[in-house]
């Protein structure tokens, strides 16, 4: 079984440079959690597929569906808020919601993300299965 710091490596090293690819491998990981998110990270997350997979949408939709889902978090005083599941459901979403890298260090992302993931899923080992499914062989 991997720790969190060995699987954003793991990741990390496979996505290199690529922000799309690692996107693409975040869409995959976010099943985990699906069932707590909240009506407004459904859509979110459907637009995010429908921008990075299906090419469908434009990048001024994704800048929207994010700003909806932090206003939601604001709203709750949840914007900070690591304990609740449907809030760090959310919160991965909203990774997923940044056309442009958020920061130079995509491993500062990919390592966010994974908390997230993992305050909701609480199974390291099910994280793991997932990235394994989804990195090239």
């Amino acid at each position: 079984m991997m720790t969190l710091d060995q699987l954003v490596d793991v990741i990390e090293s496979d996505v290199g440079d690529s922000y799309e690819q690692c996107i693409c491998l975040m869409l995959g990981c976010i099943t985990l959690v699906e069932k707590f998110l909240p009506k407004i990270g459904f859509e979110a997350l459907e637009l995010a597929r429908k921008y990075w997979m299906e090419k469908s949408i434009n990048s001024s939709q994704l800048e929207e569906a994010r700003v909806r889902c932090w206003q939601y978090l604001d709203k709750r005083n949840a914007s900070t808020n690591t304990q609740e599941k449907e809030y760090c459901a959310l919160r991965s979403v909203i990774c997923v919601l940044y056309v442009e890298q958020p920061s130079d260090d995509i491993g500062e992302l990919i390592e966010f993300f994974l908390e997230m993931i993992s305050s909701v899923e609480g199974n390291i080992n099910s994280i793991e299965r997932i990235v394994k499914e989804q990195l090239p062989q």
